[in-house]
């Protein structure tokens, strides 16, 4: 779901896809059978500033109640095959955007939340003789 097409913000992408591919994972695998992730993008605003918003959503177990306090502590992880360094590394690199990642632990799932500062982009025309 994306809401806004003129919001973007200022990012190395390919740290955010990282980041990304990280919380869609985490979701896939956490989901049993019947379980859904949905990924939504929007401008959110907050006092003077904006913010493009991403959110992971999914309806899988949750995370155990154990672990939330330091779910982003490097080496915590629920996987026999993980290392634990996804959601460190995940909210350090939306920190060194200026932004945050958090996780807000729903009745049933998850919801991980990247907020970064937003640069708005004009809409292009297409050039004529294009199609």
């Amino acid at each position: 779901e994306l809401a806004d097409a003129h919001m973007a913000c200022l990012a190395d992408a390919a740290q955010l896809s990282q980041v990304l591919l990280n919380l869609a994972l985490n979701a896939v695998q956490a989901c049993g059978a019947g379980d859904t992730v949905a990924i939504a993008a929007h401008g959110e605003h907050a006092g003077a500033r904006e913010w493009v918003t991403i959110t992971v959503e999914d309806t899988g177990p949750g995370v155990p109640p154990e672990i939330r306090d330091t779910l982003f502590d490097p080496f915590v992880t629920t996987r026999s095959q993980g290392t634990g360094l996804g959601l460190a590394i995940s909210r350090q690199i939306v920190e060194d955007h200026h932004g945050s990642l958090t996780c807000d632990f729903l009745e049933r799932g998850t919801r991980f939340t990247i907020k970064v500062p937003a640069h708005r982009v004009a809409a292009v025309a297409p050039l004529s003789g294009s199609k």
